[in-house]
């Protein structure tokens, strides 16, 4: 298992999918010969649930985001046979919507980061100010940015970025991300004034010669975490 997760961390990532395919062959032999497979469904399902998202997240490093999708797809299936309030039900929901995020899929994105934030909202052991459930919040304002929901995205970045701050500190890497998000967000209306602006420009100067005055864009480069 230590192989297969170096492997994906040197971006090996064909090395990385064998190795675990081979880590998943041993681990259902084991469960087999111990007769644990038949006894009990939770060693079984959690570890289905690793592998799904453990062989989903090197596709999604490899840029082959339908693999990935399909994988996290198969470990939110089988997250719904765990108990209840099982911390690993969320996690394909945030694995998924990351995928959705980088496919443009902003909406559906949303949806998978919102089942996310209300169990982990309801969860004993989070609750709404944990850093986990913070994550949720960051991402979901990341979704909505890219609709064009300034003052949702602001909020939710903004929740994240204290929960951040207060429980990791100022330094860390969640928490620098978050700080750099809302500044962009923050640009993001100049940002569009400046494109319709250039768009009338455009039409203007259109009318009096054949040819375009070039577009002023700012790319807003998303970000997820």
């Amino acid at each position: 298992m230590r192989q297969a997760l170096q492997c994906h961390q040197d971006l090996k990532f064909q090395q990385a999918k064998q190795e675990f395919d081979d880590a998943k062959s041993k681990w259902k032999t084991m469960c087999e010969q111990s007769g644990a497979a038949e006894e009990t469904q939770v060693l079984p399902t959690e570890g289905l649930l690793f592998f799904s998202i453990a062989i989903g997240s090197v596709h999604e490093s490899q840029g082959n985001d339908e693999m990935a999708q399909k994988s996290y797809e198969e470990a939110e299936a089988c997250a719904g046979d765990l108990p209840s309030y099982h911390l690993g039900r969320a996690v394909p929901l945030t694995c998924l919507g990351s995928v959705l995020f980088h496919n443009n899929e902003y909406t559906l994105a949303l949806r998978s980061y919102l089942k996310a934030k209300i169990f982990r909202e309801k969860h004993p052991l989070l609750g709404s100010n944990h850093v986990n459930t913070a994550l949720a919040y960051h991402n979901m304002g990341c979704c909505l940015e890219s609709l064009g929901q300034i003052g949702k995205a602001l909020g939710l970045m903004r929740q994240a970025f204290k929960i951040f701050s207060d429980q990791l500190g100022p330094n860390h890497p969640r928490t620098a991300l978050a700080a750099r998000n809302i500044s962009r967000t923050l640009r993001k209306p100049l940002n569009l004034c400046i494109k319709e602006e250039s768009e009338a420009a455009r039409k203007v100067h259109g009318r009096q010669r054949r040819g375009a005055v070039p577009d002023i864009r700012a790319t807003l480069l998303p970000a997820h975490m």
